[in-house]
């Protein structure tokens, strides 16, 4: 139970908020109605003020507190209970209960900063409780049990009112956030939360709704507009109706809400997993099969590939924290490499054991399905996980699994941001039941007292037709920006596999075409330009390339040499060449090497690649030596052709 609710604290803060606008309405009807010496106006605004702290509680649930909101909030709450204190310090002084004047709020707001020196902004939330909350509630129940007894109708409704101040003194003034000093390091949510199984701010939200509908009660049933008593028997018909619908749009509300967070996580562990799907078919599972699972893969060429790589992802794909690769040894989870910068603090070498490996882990060694799991925590934090296995194309073998973690933050907080968006509208219903029934009734009084103008009425139509439309608005607009996110979800990851899946096919094709243009010159020890021309040629008619090159290794003291040679066989002016820092093409300087493009096929449209020196160029320089280094071909980054 204490698990289901603590899931459902968005909604208890809704209710909770809910609850405290619904005493703003009938405080402020209260006002503007009644006779009397009571000061509603005090209770409307604290009404109104913690109703929209609550909401604004709500919000941190959904969006992450910022340095602002956190102390917004404290300061939205300080002022609700400034007006609650208000309420009862004044009304005690028009019924002449006794008299303190406002100068009370001087040590109250002193203590509280008092507390706020001890123990920074957890400290001030207690201490304002234990002030002005306590007090303000106390202050508050004395005054509406001691105006019951002069109140021919309604008595029971005010006690009823005074009843819940005196419970909220309790569970608002006493049990407080946790903070360093006594009695708030002992008796504070936490202890709560243990001893009754139950959040404290439901029991606030029941005993707010209680208080709510009691004033509105009384003020329905209870006051003496004009001095003459109302038609009690309907007025009461009328509260009951509000509360009856109320009801009735809060839980089937609760069940829309828990269905929209249900179908957001199913989506959300649908995503992850196609996205750790999409990821895992970027990753050369050949690479991974001469790793060890042992720190010496440190200084292998395979290992420093896959760590490029997976960094590589990770800072390219949004949404992500870590991208792994592991192994099974002996019934164990070991890291191969991961996402992070070596010798970080929360980089994975190659060999670490993950000790806390969930069993759905452990079961993707022996699927060929990608699983997902969590959020659950482990020595890095709170994560929600998929897990991809990475299959040998020919033995249909798993020999690695691919990890995803997302931060289990941003996961919650898209749940809760797709339940906000239906609390909304649950809200916008709320408060249109209400107004209907206000209407209803203020409509029915109207046709009683012709001759009386009522306000509400002339803007009431126009509020519940503004209401209704806004809910309408939406709703259709939730539903179909819901219903076109998933539509192009879909059609992008089909797509994107798709052209995913012909690129790498197409790259093969490709590489297997200079694979096969490599065992040529293998075995053409005394090749010339037009054996490769002919052979070159067979294999460019059905390409995508641009063009084949064969660019031998040219040592300084041959340089010479090979210029002439190619001038000999035809190429008038061939020599090594480079680009400067104007991008035109000058002789290459001096170098203890060189990798001149000697033979090009097709060579009309490249004739200006014809001695280019690949080494002079950063990029086209790394790439053959990371070939080199991984004996298998690489490719470059995007770049410009000679």
């Amino acid at each position: 139970m204490k698990e289901f609710l603590l899931l459902q604290m968005d909604f208890i803060f809704f209710i909770y908020g809910l609850a405290f606008i619904l005493l703003f309405t009938f405080a402020a009807a209260l006002y503007k109605e009644q006779r009397s010496r009571i000061p509603w106006h005090w209770l409307a605004l604290f009404g109104l003020t913690h109703g929209l702290n609550e909401w604004a509680d709500l919000l941190s649930l959904s969006f992450a507190d910022n340095t602002l909101l956190p102390w917004a909030r404290l300061v939205l709450m300080t002022v609700s209970f400034v007006f609650l204190l208000e309420f009862g310090r004044d009304s005690c002084a028009r019924l002449k209960y006794f008299v303190v004047g406002r100068w009370v709020f001087i040590p109250l707001l002193l203590t509280a900063a008092s507390l706020a020196a001890l123990s920074g902004m957890s400290g001030f939330n207690a201490g304002v409780r234990y002030t002005f909350g306590l007090c303000g509630a106390l202050a508050a129940a004395f005054v509406l049990y001691r105006f019951s007894g002069q109140q021919a109708q309604g008595k029971g409704a005010l006690k009823l009112a005074a009843a819940g101040f005196g419970l909220y003194a309790m569970v608002a003034g006493l049990v407080v956030p946790r903070a360093c000093f006594f009695p708030a390091s002992v008796f504070n949510h936490d202890f709560f939360l243990n001893v009754t199984c139950f959040p404290v701010q439901l029991f606030r939200a029941v005993i707010a709704t209680v208080i709510a509908f009691a004033i509105g009660f009384y003020g329905q049933t209870g006051c003496d507009i004009d001095g003459m008593l109302p038609k009690a028997k309907r007025k009461a018909t009328f509260v009951v109706a509000v509360s009856g619908a109320l009801l009735f749009f809060l839980l089937s509300g609760w069940f829309f809400v828990n269905w929209a967070g249900e179908q957001a996580v199913v989506q959300k562990r649908k995503d992850l997993v196609l996205l750790s799907e999409q990821i895992a078919f970027a990753i050369d599972y050949r690479q991974i099969e001469t790793l060890t699972a042992s720190a010496r893969d440190v200084d292998a060429r395979e290992y420093k590939y896959l760590k490029d790589q997976l960094q590589a992802l990770r800072k390219n794909v949004a949404g992500i924290r870590f991208v792994y690769l592991m192994r099974k040894v002996e019934g164990r989870a070991v890291f191969l490499a991961d996402s992070e910068l070596p010798g970080s603090k929360d980089e994975s070498p190659p060999g670490q054991v993950l000790d806390e490996a969930p069993p759905e882990l452990i079961n993707a060694f022996t699927s060929d399905k990608a699983v997902i799991e969590g959020p659950s925590a482990d020595r890095w934090g709170v994560w929600l996980s998929a897990y991809t296995p990475l299959v040998d194309r020919h033995t249909g073998e798993v020999i690695g699994i691919l990890g995803v973690d997302q931060d289990a933050r941003d996961y919650n907080h898209n749940i809760a941001v797709e339940r906000l968006e239906f609390m909304v509208i649950l809200g916008l219903l709320c408060l249109l039941a209400s107004l209907a029934l206000i209407y209803a009734r203020r409509f029915i009084d109207a046709l009683e007292q012709a001759e009386q103008r009522d306000t509400f009425i002339q803007w009431g139509t126009l509020g519940i037709v503004l209401i209704f439309g806004l809910i309408l608005t939406g709703f259709l607009f939730f539903k179909e920006r819901h219903h076109a996110r998933d539509t192009l979800q879909t059609i992008f990851f089909q797509r994107a596999s798709m052209r995913a899946q012909a690129v790498s096919q197409s790259l093969m094709l490709e590489i297997e075409k200079l694979d096969g243009v490599t065992r040529f010159l293998e075995n053409s020890p005394a090749l010339g330009r037009d054996e490769f021309r002919q052979y070159a040629g067979s294999v460019m008619e059905e390409s995508y390339l641009q063009a084949l090159e064969w660019i031998p290794r040219v040592f300084r003291q041959e340089r010479a040499d090979h210029e002439a040679r190619a001038r000999q066989e035809g190429y008038e002016g061939f020599g090594i060449c480079e680009k400067d820092a104007g991008g035109k093409l000058v002789p290459a300087g001096e170098r203890d090497e060189y990798f001149p493009v000697y033979f090009v096929e097709p060579l009309k449209g490249n004739e200006k690649a014809l001695g280019f020196d690949l080494s002079s160029d950063t990029l086209r320089q790394e790439t053959m030596k990371k070939s080199c280094d991984l004996g298998r071909a690489v490719f470059t980054p995007a770049l410009q052709l000679v």
